[in-house]
């Protein structure tokens, strides 16, 4: 064999391992490319499932409302917001025969708990018979949504614990003003009625400017939360005529949402400790 003969033989056979090792290395990365394919579609596939479902959880601010109505917070909000709207409507606009209903069985005194009308306690704080006071009590509760939010939870336990306390308050205290233990319900049948939710919204204010002191109102109020309250509270002090001022029922549920607040503070407290350990 002559050595160009020779050399030809040996170009063809290095050229045909670089072929099979250039088919080897193509396949190779055929195969690469599709794994990684494969997972760039699952990831894409992943992320735009886990986008669509924040999206649907996501906080959704708004200029008007801090929050989606299809949260369980908004669902009481606004609940409460509407039962109020709906009894005050009813009261102010409504028949006879429905004012004088909602008159007897939403108006707390202590005529109606001497009559077994123990419900007054709490169906007194949903509804109003004035529309100005119907919406500055709501409008309260909207400004303290403003500053952050309620659960649910804390909503309803402090509006209905605190509307119970403040019904309670303004009964005891105008059994003890008018008669006491001396007359008994002599003189107590003629005290005046409690109505309205400005019992739940005392609650609610001093639970929040406990927790929150440096909370500011969104309603253009350049004062933290602390300051407005008591500003209230020192309005209050100054009505002599009790039967324009259900004063006594507006400072039991303050002091129930000071003491909701102390809890609060304490069961945190206690749930940062455990986990701590």
């Amino acid at each position: 064999m002559s050595l160009k003969q020779l050399s030809t033989r040996c170009l063809s056979g290095v050229l045909r391992q670089v072929s099979s090792a250039a088919a080897s290395t193509e396949q190779g990365l055929q195969q690469q490319c599709g794994k990684h394919n494969s997972l760039f579609q699952q990831l894409a596939s992943g992320m735009r499932a886990d986008a669509q479902r924040h999206y649907s959880q996501v906080f959704q601010p708004s200029r008007l409302y801090p929050k989606q109505h299809t949260t369980a917070e908004a669902y009481a909000f606004w609940g409460l917001i509407g039962l109020n709207v709906a009894t005050t409507v009813a009261a102010k606009v409504g028949p006879p025969e429905v004012q004088q209903a909602i008159l007897q069985h939403c108006r707390t005194s202590v005529e109606a708990v001497a009559d077994g009308r123990l419900y007054t306690l709490l169906t007194s704080s949903v509804c109003h018979t004035s529309a100005v006071h119907c919406a500055m009590n709501l409008l309260m509760l909207v400004m303290y949504r403003r500053v952050q939010p309620l659960t649910a939870r804390e909503l309803l336990v402090l509006y209905v614990l605190g509307g119970l306390v403040s019904s309670c308050t303004h009964v005891a205290w105008c059994w003890w003003d008018a008669s006491g233990p001396e007359f008994g319900l002599k003189f107590a049948l003629n005290t005046p009625g409690l109505l309205g939710c400005s019992g739940p919204v005392a609650a609610i204010s001093t639970y929040k400017a406990f927790l929150e002191p440096l909370g500011v109102p969104h309603l253009g109020i350049p004062l933290p939360i602390p300051v407005v309250l008591f500003t209230l509270v020192y309005c209050c002090l100054f009505v002599r005529e009790q039967e324009y001022s259900d004063y006594s029922g507006k400072f039991g549920a303050a002091a129930f949402g000071v003491l909701a607040a102390l809890a609060a503070v304490a069961t945190r407290r206690r749930r940062l400790a455990w986990t701590q350990h």
